[in-house]
């Protein structure tokens, strides 16, 4: 800044126009006199930017949090007392402000890798086989929870292996491109495919999606039934959630999106509240150091402004020469602090993986709202202690 006040001075013309003169030699002083202040609050700006900004972001992707824990509004492990099933299903039918809009029970099989089949990540099969869905099922349920999304295709000779959502995004699995099942004792060789696009959360291990004429090959029970259930509007399905928890058998695994949101929803609330009282109390004090600091200085400045006052300077152009000399002493921690918490937020997206344009540019946006409230308060009051309130 003192490199660009020295070339306006050499620029003679702009230089001795108007009030120049006066407001480029009063801004170096300024400038030098609150060096260390200005450094002092761009860091606080900074930092309230930054915790703001990422709290913001939090919160607001709650909604594809939740989305990625839990797909179906509700999911759980089908009794295997038929009354009990019932009973669930119907629980879960009985609320027409969430009335269910689709609900598929889905049989899973578990099948043993043969002896000659590749090695596989542990994480991706369950006690040497895979649990096995039919692909019409798989294709149904793809159909329901990813509408927009291209359904994948899988040929007589191919299955589609599908990682749990816990580990869904590690780039460490061991993944091979084939694999061999023992289906009824028989080695049935497979290419294999890969995909995340996870349509059952109820279990840890990958699903493996056979076409449904191999699955036809299968002679065994089910290992497990999952029912999956969307409803409407199941962000305020808590009280559905309870009611159908009340009726599950104490062991069953349930998977519900309204808990979720609502358990991230609280935490969020908590931190947003922190963040949010914390950014305001570094606000207050960043700008009430720069207003009270500008107050001092301008006592100090009653003599000199009294004498341009006297020579003809009119209130107008002593307003203009004191807004822009105030402008630069607000501007330059709040550009600063600005600067410093993007790269943060930047690197804090990219470790997140998770957009955070909107949620970082309102924040930014509000808090600059702020400064400029700040800032023209104090050109008000600066200019009627050097110049006396304007009569009415």
């Amino acid at each position: 800044m003192p490199y660009l006040l020295k070339k306006l001075r050499s620029n003679k013309r702009t230089f001795y126009r108007g009030t120049n003169i006066i407001t480029n030699s009063q801004l170096a002083f300024r400038i030098a006199s609150n060096a260390k202040t200005l450094s002092v609050i761009a860091i606080l700006s900074a930092t309230t930017l930054s915790s703001i900004g990422a709290i913001g972001s939090l919160y607001y992707n709650v909604n594809k949090n939740a989305e990625k824990q839990v797909i179906a509004s509700f999911e759980y492990m089908v009794p295997t007392n038929q009354k009990t099933a019932d009973k669930i299903l119907r629980t879960a039918n009985s609320d027409k402000t969430h009335s269910v809009t689709f609900e598929q029970e889905t049989a899973l099989y578990h099948v043993k890798l043969d002896s000659s089949a590749p090695k596989i990540d542990e994480s991706l099969a369950d006690e040497g086989g895979f649990q096995v869905m039919k692909q019409s099922d798989y294709m149904t349920l793809f159909k329901a929870f990813y509408p927009k999304e291209t359904t994948p295709k899988i040929g007589t000779d191919e299955a589609l292996l599908i990682p749990s959502i816990y580990v869904g995004g590690r780039d460490d699995l061991i993944k091979p491109n084939r694999t061999v099942i023992n289906l009824n004792g028989k080695a049935t060789p497979l290419h294999l495919k890969y995909s995340n696009h996870s349509v059952i959360q109820s279990i840890f291990a990958g699903t493996l999606i056979l076409p449904d004429t191999q699955a036809a090959k299968i002679t065994q029970k089910p290992s497990m039934k999952i029912q999956s259930i969307q409803v409407k509007n199941p962000k305020t399905a808590d009280t559905l959630s309870d009611r159908i928890q009340e009726v599950l058998p104490k062991d069953t695994i349930f998977q519900s999106y309204p808990a979720v949101y609502r358990s991230m929803m609280n935490t969020a609330g908590v931190l947003m509240f922190i963040g949010m009282f914390i950014g305001l109390v570094f606000l207050a004090a960043t700008g009430s150091i720069i207003y009270f600091k500008q107050l001092t200085e301008a006592y100090n400045d009653v003599g000199t402004y009294g004498i341009l006052k006297k020579i003809g300077v009119t209130r107008k152009e002593i307003r203009y020469s004191i807004a822009k000399q105030v402008l630069v002493i607000f501007l330059i921690p709040l550009v600063l602090g600005i600067a410093h918490s993007s790269i943060a937020l930047v690197c804090l997206s990219k470790m997140l993986d998770l957009d955070l344009t909107l949620p970082v540019v309102i924040s930014t946006a509000s808090y600059t709202v702020m400064y400029i409230i700040y800032y023209l308060v104090t050109v008000n009051s600066y200019t009627n202690i050097v110049m006396g309130k304007r009569l009415k």
